[in-house]
This record gives C-alpha cells, structure tokens and sequence, in this order.
C-alpha cells in the first residue's frame, strides 16, 4: 500500500480539487490555509483509498477460507486440531464421521475421550516427542466411536502455530486402519498355527539359507532317518543327498534365486547306513520388500511308492510296446462312480500311439482326462449308456456303422467299436468307417448330407440370424421340450429361457456375432413351463460362399450332471456321516451372520456340545455303534434347531456345534440347550445291540459385536470344559467379557 499504481494517485489529485473547490465557494481561505487544507483533504482520501483496498483483500480472504475449509472436509481421512490442553478446537466430516459425532459435539472435547483407556500412554508418548522435537509423530492406537465400539488408527501429529501468538497447538490425521490391523493379526496367528503344524506333521518340514544351511527341522525325522534335529542343524542339505543325486539338487537350487519353487525326488542318507527316497519340496520365503530371505520346504518318504512305480513302469512299458504296435486306436476307460455307486463319467487311464493322434493329444494330455470332458456328445449319442451296460453286463459291446458327432474332428464320423470289460474299466477300440460308409452311400451334397444327420441327431441343433430371431430348428426339440420346430421358428430365441439366464445369453450370442465360439449353460424353458438345464456350443455360421450368415448352435439337456455338481457341491459344506455342516462351513456361516445388522434384543448364541465318555462307547461297542450315536444325536440336534437361521455342525470326533441365530439373551440360549441335553440323554437304539446309554455336555455364550469367529468358539468350548469338570451331563454358560452379548 505504500506504493501506488499512476492512476490512483490522479484520483486521488482530482477528489483532492473537487474538495478544495467546495470549500472555497463556502470561505476564501488565505494561501498557506489552502495548502494545509489542501494537504488534509489529500490525506484523507487516501485513508479512505487504503480502507477500499483492506476491504477488497479481506474479501478475498474469506473465499480462500472458505475454499480451504471445503477442501479439509473432503479430505479421505480424518484432522483434528488440538489446543495445549488436548482439547479438539476443530475437525473435519470425515474425522466426525470416524467417531460418529457431529462436528459440533466434537469440539472442546479432550482428546482422551475418545482414546482407549489401554492407549492412553500410547499417545501421550508421542505428543511429548513431538514437543520435544517440534517434528511430525506418528502412533497406531484404537478410538472410540459414539456407540462405544472402536477401530484401530494410525496417527500423524503435527505441530501448528496457532493465530495470535506461540502454543502447543498440534494437527493430527487420523488413518482407519483396522483392516490392516485384522490382517496383521491374522497373519501372526496362521504363521504360529502352520508351525505347530510343521513341527507334528508326519512328514518332514525344513527351513536352511539361501546357501543350504540348514537352519531348522521338525522331530519327526528321526523315526525317517534316524537323525535328531540337533545333529541336523548347522549342516549343509547337500551332504545328506546321494552323490548321484546332488546335481539334480543344485540344478532345482538354481531358480529359488528368482523366487522359483521346486519338489524333486532325492535319495537322503540314513543316519547309520544307506539312502532311503523322498520327495523333496523346497519354495522361497519373502519378506514384505519382496526379498527371499530364507528356504523352506519339506520332505515325503516316497521309498514303497518309488518300488511299487518301478515294477508298474515295468509292466507298463510291455503292455504300451504291444498296444503301440496295433493299427487301431485303443484305450483303457475306468469307470467314475457317483456317491450311489452309479457311473457318471469315464476316465482315460491308457492309450495307444493311434488314439492318441485321433484324438490330436499326446498321451500325456490324453490320460487322465475324463471322456465327457473331452467329448461331451457321448451322452447325447447314447454311447455312455452303452459303455455302461458292457460293464455291468459284462457282455462285449459291439457297433457297426455307428455315427457320432465328434467334437475334436468337427464332423459327424462312423465307427465300427469293439469294447470288453476289464476290471472295473473297458478295454476299448475303435476304427473310423466315415469313408467307407460316405463310399457306399454316395451322398451327392455334403450340405443335405448333414442336415439329414443333425435332424436324427440326439442333440437339437439350432441356427440364428444377427438379430436373435430363430432360421431353423432340428425336429429334436420336439422330444427334447415338449415344442414344435414350428413354434421356435420366427421368435427371438430369448424367449425360450428363464429370466435368470438372459442377459448371459444376450451376452454370448453378441461374442458369436463377433467371430468367438462359445460353450455355456442356460435355463432352457419347456413346453409345459418347466425349466431344463442345457449345455449349448454355438459358432458363427457361413454359407457355401464363405461368408458369415448368423449363428449356428446344438444344445443338449445335462440336468442330471447340474444335479450332481450341486450334490458335489453340498458334500463339500457337510459332515458325511452326520450330513451336519463341517466346521469350515459353519465358521463362514458365522462370520456372515456376524457381518449382518442385528435386531434390537437379539443375538448369535453358540452351544458347544461333547459326548461324555464317548470313547468307552467306540471301544467296547465298536466304532459302527459310536457312527450310528453320532447320526442320531445329528438328528436330535435338527430337531432341536428353532428356525431355519439356526445350524448344526460336527466340528470334531464327538463334538458338535449349534449356533443359535436371533436369541434374546443367554437364558434363551440355555433353554434350547438344557432341551437339547435332555434329547441326547434318551437311550439310543442300535440295531443288533442293546440301547446305548450316552449323555451331554454342553457349554453356552453370546457373540460380542465384531468378535472374531474363533474367540467365540473357544469360550463355547471353556464352557463345555467347565460342565465336563463339574460332573458332566449339564449345560454351563459362560457370558460374553463385561456382559455385553
């Protein structure tokens, strides 16, 4: 301001005249009396230019404010500003909504408030480092929300001069990192379970340097190798592997440099004489920088395996010489049986040199594989219940001239086939006899040729323009779902599948219209409204000139296969011999019920339950008696289950688990289980045998909000312990920490 631009001072010139002129039409002042007054009226009107100018800068002032401000509260985390005696002064809506507080609550609180009483040390810690080095501080520390929960939180702590003069005025950023907090946590908790593992597993678990040096090993390879840990450690791995063996080792050492895992089989030495054979793994170990700090790995006693493999390959190797030598291609196929011992599938265990090259895959791609994996039209064409009956009826199967629609050459091809049963598997051979038939027939168009077979096909083939309106349909439809070809015909082929299958086959046809075949499964509608499950395989189509004419599609019906991948499916989630749900899947189930928002007054109550003196009753009873208790008690404990919320779980030998969904407090809990006790004490009848006379012990607690699945589980546990030790048969609780459910 001391320095004005030319303009201002003419304006300042020209208000300065105006004020003069005034005056001297009201008095003619003398010539020294004009100069002063003259002078004031120049003083005055650049005080009142300055105060313009001041106004102008603190509006400007306000607006950068307020930006500033707008920018604090959209920050992704939380600041708080703290005065010398740790009180908020402000906040912005982020850290508000960390706390669930307005921001208007949270000023003038201290800060302590808001800390964990077990934390409090934590940060006063850290704001005395930063008063005595006025540097930025960082501490992770919990703080409590408004409804008295807390998350976890790494502070940075700033000091701020605050307007007006020197204080101890602090800023603190406030990061939620309970996430990072839970997985640190767990990680910490899995490293020690997988130790205790390693060290009780019955294999040998080993940890050496990036040299070779080993640098840990569990008990258990005494009884291998007759070596204790202690003579083990501190010696290079190298010295115990056979001297044929080492540059294979080294070899297989070479990629752990560049993080590269390896498991090879090694002759290692005995403690007092000779080699013994292993399966040796060994992976790198990676620090959070990425960088292998150690070796781990493990060692699988594979000396009867190795034997046995010898004299099979043996055996193999003459067999694979006589079957390479036939001209015919021929494979060995076993039997898959599903849970009721039916046959659902076939699997590759052999094959000669000329099925390999029918099939286009060498025999290590071949074997192995299942057949309705690799050609699927086998149970459309009938072919996997012919196999079927061969095999149950052991008498040969026998076909001449049979047309199958084979998946790797593209083509509907003739077979002449020749299967006997072996075991439980078919030995099984086949010559192609498309040339010939095509010879005797003389089909004059290869077009009218096809379509005669597709027609009397068992799958339904299907051709669609670009719009998804249907050109033509095989017959098959008919016996397939109940429709007319003629009533497909003209109509999107949308309108054939149930609502849940839309927008995949909307989808899928728009791949095709681009070039890409697809294999998928739909929701098929019947004629009557049901809905089948169907595999479709659809590619573009293109005309005799080679041009792309829509879309060309077969489609067959695999309810029954769905129906068992959803029983495969549900084996998975339960115990086999109770049909209850196995512990993985009653702890996910828990987790997801503690993941909910629960209702007012209710709760997630567990009931863990043992058998007393379930061993004396597998030992003098045998264990076919002890398997039919436990089905009954599964059952008992169905019927004790209030709703379809709450599960039943067999989470060991003889001990299950109820986990009650919505109880009011722990009473009710210990209702439903003191019912359930007295249902397990009831005698349970065994077939051939005298009834067997079992009770229950049974502990009971309520979750506490956001407890982990495992903690809850364990006090169940404790208090099932506590009924065992005070006499068995009852039901003990135990409440949730500081009675909170």
């Amino acid at each position: 301001m001391n320095e004005k631009p030319d303009i201002h001072a003419a304006e300042i010139r020209r208000k300065a005249e105006e004020a003069v002129a005034r005056m001297a039409r009201i008095k003619a002042p003398s010539g020294e009396e004009e100069q002063t007054m003259h002078e004031l009226l120049v003083h005055q009107v650049e005080l009142e230019m300055q105060n313009d100018e001041l106004r102008r800068l603190q509006s400007s002032l306000d607006a950068e404010r307020a930006r500033y401000f707008e920018l604090f509260d959209l920050a992704p985390v939380g600041y708080i500003t703290l005065n010398e005696h740790n009180l908020i002064l402000e906040a912005n809506l982020t850290a508000a909504n960390q706390f669930g507080l307005s921001r208007e609550k949270i000023a003038k609180l201290p800060l302590s408030r808001v800390i964990l009483p077990e934390d409090q040390d934590i940060f006063y810690l850290t704001r005395k480092k930063l008063l005595a080095g006025r540097a930025t501080q960082t501490c992770e520390l919990r703080l409590l929300k408004s409804d008295g929960t807390f998350f976890w939180s790494r502070l940075e702590v700033a000091p701020v001069a605050p307007t007006g003069g020197a204080g101890d005025f602090c800023r603190i950023s406030i990061t939620d990192i309970t996430e990072r907090v839970r997985i640190r946590e767990e990680l910490a908790r899995r490293e020690q379970e997988y130790r205790l593992l390693a060290e009780n597993a019955s294999d040998v678990v080993f940890r050496c340097s990036m040299g070779g040096l080993i640098e840990w090993i569990t008990p258990s390879v005494a009884p291998r190798l007759g070596w204790t840990p202690d003579q083990l450690v501190g010696r290079q791995l190298r010295d115990l592997v056979h001297p044929d063996d080492t540059d294979r080792l080294a070899a297989a050492q070479a990629g752990l440099k560049d993080g590269i895992g390896f498991e090879i089989e090694l002759r290692i030495r005995f403690r007092t004489d000779g080699y013994h054979w292993f399966s040796v793994s060994m992976r790198p170990a990676l620090d959070d920088a990425g960088t292998v700090t150690h070796l781990v790995g493990g060692w699988q006693d594979i000396q009867k395996a190795v034997q046995a493999r010898a004299a099979l390959e043996m055996e193999r190797a003459r067999l694979r010489a006589t079957l390479d030598s036939l001209l015919d291609p021929h494979v060995m196929l076993e039997a898959v049986r599903d849970n009721k011992g039916k046959i659902i599938d076939f699997l590759f265990t052999d094959a000669n040199e000329a099925a390999c090259r029918y099939n286009k895959l060498d025999r290590e791609h071949l074997v192995g594989r299942r057949l309705l994996e690799l050609l699927p039209a086998h149970t459309s064409s009938g072919l996997l219940d012919m196999y079927r009956e061969a095999l149950e009826s052991n008498r040969p199967l026998v076909l001449n001239d049979f047309v199958y629609p084979h998946e790797i050459h593209a083509s509907d091809r003739r077979f002449d086939i020749r299967a006997i049963r072996v075991g439980d598997a078919l030995s099984f051979t086949w010559r192609d006899v498309t040339d010939r038939y095509l010879m005797a027939q003389q089909l004059a168009a290869s077009e009218e040729h096809y379509r005669l077979l597709t027609i009397n096909s068992y799958d339904t083939a299907i051709r669609i323009d670009d719009a998804g309106q249907v050109i033509w349909i095989s017959p098959s439809i008919k016996p397939l779902l109940g429709w007319d070809p003629g009533e497909w015909v003209g109509r999107p082929v949308t309108e054939f599948v149930t609502p849940d299958s839309l927008a995949s086959l909307r989808s899928n046809l728009e791949r095709v219209t681009h070039g890409e075949p697809v294999v998928a499964r739909y929701r098929a509608l019947a004629k009557d409204g049901s809905a089948r499950w169907a595999e479709s395989r659809a590619t573009p189509y293109f005309n005799a000139q080679d041009q792309r004419d829509g879309i060309v599609a077969a489609f067959h019906l695999i309810d029954e296969q769905v129906a068992m991948e959803q029983e495969l499916e549900r084996r998975a989630r339960t115990d086999e011999l109770t049909n209850l749900l196995n512990r993985k899947e009653v702890f996910e189930r828990i987790e997801a019920y503690a993941g909910q928002h629960p209702r007012t007054g209710q709760a997630i109550a567990v009931l863990f339950c043992d058998m007393d003196k379930f061993k004396a009753v597998n030992d003098t009873r045998g264990h076919a008696a002890g398997d039919e208790v436990l089905r009954i008690m599964a059952d008992r404990v169905r019927a004790c289950l209030r709703n379809t919320d709450d599960l039943g779980a067999r989470v060991g030998g003889d001990e299950l688990l109820v986990v009650l969904h919505g109880v009011q407090d722990l009473e009710s809990a210990v209702a439903v289980a003191e019912k359930l006790r007295l249902s397990a004490a009831r005698p349970v009848p065994v077939p051939g045998a005298a009834a067997v006379e079992t009770t229950m012990s049974i502990g009971v607690t309520l979750a506490l909000p956001g407890e982990k699945t495992e903690a809850l589980v364990a006090r169940a546990d404790e208090a099932m312990y506590r009924a065992k030790q005070t006499g068995r048969n009852q039901v003990v609780p135990i409440p949730a920490p500081q009675g909170k459910p």
